[in-house]
């Protein structure tokens, strides 16, 4: 994955873009930080954690994790925006992603589900109003005779 893409929200992404960025940048540092934050609430004995009580140290880490999920929720905007591009639709869509988010009892079902079907899902295979198609004959989990390409996600 070429480093200019991170920032372009122009153009398609495919499948093997996006499960590569998901894969490799997102769910290990997603991994990382609830990894720190379920110390952090141990140690501190609620899930509520509270500045006055920490150390030094442990406060830096709540900082670290949070300039990550930043970070990680910049980066992987682009990305979805140009994955959304592939399956013919608007960029804007993923406002309603994020609208969803804000609800808690919705949040972890719904990005799952969001995730999983944004990388199954085959992007449009000719020329859509965002541009030419990303897609290879050896493209997208094993090419076009791939087992992987056939079934009730497969246009």
């Amino acid at each position: 994955m070429e480093r200019a893409s991170f920032f372009r929200f122009s153009g398609r992404a495919n499948r093997t873009q996006f499960w590569k960025f998901v894969l490799i940048v997102q769910m290990p540092i997603q991994l990382a930080v609830g990894g720190v934050m379920a110390y952090l609430a141990i140690k501190y004995g609620s899930c509520r954690l509270v500045y006055s009580q920490m150390s030094f140290l442990d406060v830096c880490w709540f900082c670290l994790c949070a300039v990550a999920l930043v970070l990680v929720t910049v980066l992987s905007m682009p990305i979805t925006v140009r994955r959304l591009h592939d399956l013919n639709l608007s960029g804007w869509w993923l406002l309603l992603i994020l609208g969803l988010n804000s609800i808690k009892v919705l949040r972890i079902p719904l990005l799952l589900i969001f995730v999983v079907v944004m990388g199954c899902i085959r992007g449009t295979q000719s020329h859509n109003r965002f541009g030419d198609c990303v897609c290879t004959k050896t493209d997208d989990f094993g090419g076009v005779d791939g087992a992987l390409n056939e079934g009730p996600f497969v246009e």
